[in-house]
């Protein structure tokens, strides 16, 4: 590069270079009971499908005791149907 030579404006250098803010603690909120909060993904479609034919998974977490359940589906219209079954399992348990 020539000391002659003139630096070009980079709208996308300036804007990489920009601070940003650290993510909230205080607006993050936790689930107070059981319940009271439950995560979920679907996961799929596999490659090949198990013995019994299904290729989706449902994953549901309650956030206030971070336990986990997972359910395996043969098509993802069935996740509903796996949510009534996990939380009548959860609330009786």
């Amino acid at each position: 590069m020539d000391c002659k030579d003139e630096l070009t404006f980079c709208e996308s250098c300036v804007q990489g270079k920009h601070y940003r803010e650290a993510f909230p603690k205080e607006g993050a909120s936790r689930a107070n009971k059981l319940l009271g909060l439950i995560h979920t993904d679907v996961w799929g479609l596999t490659k090949s499908p198990s013995f019994g034919g299904a290729k989706y998974f449902v994953s549901f977490t309650d956030d206030f005791s971070r336990k986990s359940f997972l359910y395996i589906l043969k098509s993802k219209g069935e996740c509903l149907s796996r949510f009534k079954e996990f939380k009548a399992s959860a609330e009786n348990k």
